[in-house]
């Protein structure tokens, strides 16, 4: 096979036209090294190695062709240096990118409680454990990252004054059945203060950060949760409220029932009553309301990351707190939006290598450092 025809399969394969034969061979380029993280990828991703494979090549090909060979001998050669050195260029960059990204490993279910009597206790997976039981009232960590307040506490003891709080880090997520049963996921660096006991007139718990929540019905006692610029008040519903202290706007996306939304600091300009499929926006002095995609705000919950016309600083937060590495921008920020949608729980060279195929950005990884260029 010469030179020539081995570009003509990349011409046809490009204009969908390569035969299964060709698609073949394509592919055995990428995947006879037995790389596992190559062989999740997708066919327009291993063309895309395919690319840099034959640009590599080309800058190689005077030095073969000044080589005095019998034109049989010249063509055999040119197969084996297309595949070996093909093969070598995919196998070292993998290698490397294994090395420079070994040490950083997807999120896991952790958090850390604070007791009321400001005792902490460290979450995580171990085996089912009964935490505490006081006045009537049991704490339960599961295995499966969940952390279950169960029974009433004594009808003549007030703990409607003590407070526990649920943190996680970056690298964290947790989940948390309240006394009232009603559950919430905690995102990473997030936290969630909530009393032992709700009181008879309300359920009030304070966020920080991102949490899921699926609220028990009581018409009787409104649930709030607060956060540091708005209050959101429920009956029983299903929403998500991403506010965390170091973005510029808060987000509140409800998927079942009704809710209200308040900015304390915009006064009566500031209230809000969402329905299903609606979420409100809170940038500034300024609340709106508009149409959400529900499944965009909740894949962190269902275990992906889902980008939808995201700048290039936001998808890397995310990434940062998940993945619990330090972010660096280096030269001109690309300005581009992204889209698509990938397992929170993948090799964080796998979630670089999707956004590094639009050509509009590349990553360099160094340790726990993440160096983001245009």
């Amino acid at each position: 096979m010469t030179e020539q025809e081995v570009k003509e399969i990349l011409k046809r394969y490009k204009a969908g036209e390569a035969t299964a034969d060709e698609h073949a061979l394509l592919l055995s380029w990428s995947l006879d090294f037995n790389s596992p993280d190559t062989a999740e990828l997708s066919m327009e991703e291993l063309v895309a190695d395919v690319d840099l494979i034959w640009a590599a090549l080309e800058k190689k090909m005077p030095e073969v062709k000044k080589i005095n060979l019998w034109p049989k001998m010249l063509a055999a050669a040119m197969v084996l240096i297309v595949l070996s050195f093909g093969l070598l260029f995919l196998h070292n960059r993998n290698n490397a990118n294994q090395i420079n990204t070994a040490q950083i490993v997807p999120g896991a279910n952790k958090a850390t409680l604070t007791l009321s009597n400001g005792k902490k206790v460290v979450l995580d997976g171990a085996a089912q454990q009964q935490l505490l039981t006081e006045a009537g009232l049991a704490i339960t960590k599961t295995s499966d990252g969940q952390l279950i307040y169960s029974s009433v506490p004594d009808e003549g003891a007030d703990h409607t004054s003590r407070y526990n709080r649920l943190e996680t880090n970056n690298g964290q997520q947790y989940q948390v059945v309240l006394p009232d049963g009603s559950h919430v996921w905690l995102n990473a660096a997030s936290s969630l203060r909530y009393p032992v006991a709700f009181g008879k007139q309300e359920r009030l718990v304070e966020l920080s950060g991102e949490g899921y929540f699926e609220v028990a019905h009581d018409k009787n006692k409104p649930f709030r949760v607060k956060t540091a610029d708005q209050q959101v008040e429920v009956l029983g519903t299903h929403f998500n409220i991403n506010a965390y202290p170091d973005d510029k706007l808060s987000k509140t996306t409800l998927l079942e029932g009704s809710v209200s939304v308040s900015a304390p600091a915009l006064k009566n300009k500031g209230i809000l009553i969402l329905g299903p499929g609606q979420e409100s926006i809170l940038v500034g002095n300024t609340l709106i309301a508009q149409p959400a995609n529900l499944e965009a705000a909740v894949a962190w919950r269902n275990g992906d990351f889902m980008f939808e016309g995201e700048n290039i600083r936001s998808i890397m937060k995310k990434v940062s707190r998940w993945y619990n590495v330090e972010v660096i921008f280096e030269g001109e920020i690309p300005e581009n939006r992204f889209g698509g949608t990938v397992s929170r729980f993948s090799n964080i060279t796998q979630v670089l290598r999707k956004l590094e195929l639009t050509g509009k950005v590349h990553f360099k990884v160094e340790e726990r450092r993440i160096i983001v260029t245009k």
